[in-house]
């Protein structure tokens, strides 16, 4: 019983707050949007509801002063809350109302956390700077406000009556806790895939355990470059936008592939992408992983020139160059992590790619005597590479038939 007569009372002094709501200036409640709605309405189907709920308050004796009013004072927001209706948390005090009043029925609270979890969904905390100590300052201003008007009721016991609004002050600060910590939680995932797309997982794990990636000794990985022909001059017939989204699309699919052959992507640097494969982890067959995903990589820009996405005048083609042998690996950079690789192995992949022609895959032979079992290779003899000088180099053409 006590129950119902507190709720009816906050109810009574919510009614004329959302009275007072509707007699702002039309800047405030006419212009300003929450959830698709504008202020006013908002309180209009709040007093619609309360009204409902309370048939008695349209009738009874006004309530003697805003509660929010007071408030707002000792949230010290005063001049904010005349600049903003707080429509969010008009909505969420209607639903801690109607909890209160529906106290024993089994439903209610399950239908509460769920209506307050939504409702705080839709708060933009950055824009208001509003933190969850933010929100517990808030409630607790707010229960010394209720306790004014709950000591005020005649009909009750005053201690009991505070003791039932304790009770759902602290539910709700336990539901915009529980808020919060999901925030946490979804903010903390969030950052971890963050971390673990800038890196490889391996070495995010590690990163996130220890604080520091130790480089590494790798004795045989392969390194795989690709670059597309005449970039310069195709980037100068393009839109930037084009050109970006251009870039975006082929690369997109070059990473599809390399996850499908468990390589490693390094990085992009203008029109060249890099990725290798036994870099992080165990792979006996990089070598062949990765000659197949360069295959698969000419084979997705062969395809695309053949639906036709290729603008008029801006043919794409790629070179591709694959080498295998020794390198380090490892993280560089505190603010901006990039996980990279080094040594000769990467020069001279750097090389084999562009000593490739267009639409065409060219190794070592060191990558060669790796993947010659399982491809079709054609033999280029030694080729001058500056800085090497003379390295034997291969075509792969494709898979041996089975």
């Amino acid at each position: 019983m006590e129950r119902q007569i507190i709720a009816r009372e906050i109810a009574r002094y919510f009614y004329l707050h959302l009275q007072s709501e509707l007699k702002k200036p039309s800047q405030y409640i006419d212009d300003i949007q929450f959830d698709g709605k504008t202020p006013r309405q908002i309180n209009e189907e709040l007093i619609r509801r309360l009204c409902e709920e309370f048939p008695s308050i349209e009738q009874g004796q006004p309530a003697p002063y805003n509660f929010i009013d007071k408030w707002t004072q000792l949230n010290q927001v005063g001049v904010k809350y005349k600049t903003f209706s707080f429509e969010a948390y008009n909505i969420v005090f209607l639903e801690r109302i109607l909890r209160l009043k529906h106290w024993d029925d089994p439903d209610s609270y399950q239908k509460y956390h769920d209506k307050i979890f939504e409702l705080h969904g839709k708060y933009d905390y950055h824009a208001q700077e509003w933190s969850p100590a933010t929100f517990l300052k808030f409630e607790n201003n707010m229960r010394e406000v209720l306790r004014e008007i709950v000591y005020s009721i005649k009909e009750i016991n005053h201690e009991k009556g505070w003791k039932i609004l304790f009770a759902e002050s602290n539910e709700y600060q336990l539901a915009v806790s529980e808020f919060f910590e999901k925030l946490l939680h979804e903010a903390y995932d969030e950052a971890e895939k963050l971390l673990e797309n800038i890196l490889p997982v391996e070495v995010a794990q590690e990163l996130k355990k220890t604080g520091r990636a130790e480089p590494v000794y790798v004795e045989s990985a392969t390194v795989l470059f690709a670059d597309f022909v005449g970039f310069t001059r195709i980037s100068s017939t393009m839109s930037p936008k084009d050109l970006v989204e251009r870039l975006d699309y082929c690369f997109s699919l070059f990473d599809r592939i390399v996850d499908k052959y468990g390589l490693e992507k390094i990085k992009t640097i203008g029109d060249a992408y890099m990725c290798a494969g036994g870099v992080t982890r165990p792979q006996p067959d990089h070598a062949v992983m990765a000659a197949r995903a360069a295959l698969e990589m000419r084979d997705a820009i062969r395809n695309i020139a053949i639906d036709g996405f290729q603008p008029a005048g801006a043919v794409w083609n790629e070179r591709i160059g694959l080498h295998s042998g020794p390198l380090v690996a490892g993280v560089i950079g505190k603010k901006k992590f990039s996980y990279d690789v080094w040594g000769d192995t990467v020069n001279t992949a750097s090389r084999m790619e562009s000593a490739s022609d267009p639409g065409r895959v060219n190794i070592s032979r060191a990558t060669y005597d790796l993947v010659k079992e399982f491809f079709e290779c054609e033999p280029r003899g030694k080729l001058e590479v500056k800085g090497k000088g003379l390295v034997e180099m291969y075509f792969v053409n494709g898979l041996k038939a089975a």
